[in-house]
């Protein structure tokens, strides 16, 4: 928390600049504590996102004990959405469930064709990071 708040201070940034990004393993590790902390950053104005959503145990209890800014589903379900039904359904409630839940998703994928699949699902994908573009329905 303090390398954060040491960080922000030091480079004059606006914490509203800043994401982190958590993986489902961090989140794993002593829970409360690191819950605590995201919500610490969290009020200071910092963004949070999800990394690498769907690899891990307990995605969607994440998603009920801390109100994320950004869902970003793994690549690989984005790299297989062009071989079968299965990973286009996946993409498709992930995708759905942010919506729901006023959340960005997002994925890391160079294969324009499979992030253009993904950004057909939901109005507020993105295609990835720091190209900031959201899909409009």
């Amino acid at each position: 928390m303090q390398v954060v708040v040491s960080a922000l201070a030091n480079s004059g940034m606006a914490a509203n600049r800043l994401q982190l990004e958590i993986t489902e393993s961090v989140l794993m590790q002593n829970t409360f504590a690191t819950l605590a902390t995201l919500h610490e950053l969290r009020k200071l104005g910092v963004q949070i996102a999800m990394d690498d959503f769907g690899t891990g145990y307990s995605s969607l209890s994440y998603l009920r004990s801390f109100p994320f800014d950004k869902i970003k589903i793994d690549r690989s379900f984005i790299q297989d959405l062009p071989n079968g039904v299965e990973p286009l359904a996946i993409v498709r409630a992930v995708t759905s469930l942010a919506d729901n839940l006023s959340i960005i998703s997002t994925a890391e994928e160079e294969d324009r064709r499979c992030v253009g699949t993904a950004m057909a699902f939901s109005s507020s994908f993105r295609d990835g990071p720091g190209r900031g573009r959201a899909r409009n329905p």
